[in-house]
């Protein structure tokens, strides 16, 4: 019979051996592949707080225009002008004149609008030409 010796286990050849290169190396690769998901996470969360803070600045100057807004649409000098303007009210001696345009006037602006930049100055042109 046969007898092997077994040997005693040494921390020092564990150390000198290909194992212990292998697990350090591989130890090495889930730390570096860690350290850059959270290096990565990091760089993420930064640039949502730099769009946030960008956005919350626009928003800040949005509210301070509608607030101001809100101020005006307060005002007397507002409430009269509208008042004048939609209800057709008048200070006592004052007259309300409205004005109107003619139908053939209405199509017509609306036809310019529609023709290209080319075709509208032929068309001045053209009707200028006629009423001299």
């Amino acid at each position: 019979m046969i007898h092997h010796r077994r040997r005693k286990f040494n921390f020092r050849d564990f150390l000198d051996s290909n194992a212990f290169i292998a697990l350090g190396v591989l130890f090495l690769i889930l730390l570096s592949v860690s350290l850059g998901r959270s290096l990565f996470k990091d760089y993420k969360i930064k640039k949502d707080i730099q769009r946030l803070e960008t956005e919350v600045t626009r928003l800040e100057g949005e509210q301070k225009q509608l607030v101001s807004l809100r101020d005006f649409f307060k005002t007397d000098f507002y409430i009269e002008q509208e008042s004048r303007k939609s209800l057709g009210y008048a200070k006592p001696g004052e007259k309300v004149v409205i004005i109107e345009k003619e139908l053939g006037q209405d199509t017509d602006d609306k036809q310019a609008s529609e023709l290209g930049n080319p075709r509208k100055w032929l068309k001045y042109f053209l009707q200028r030409g006629n009423n001299t």
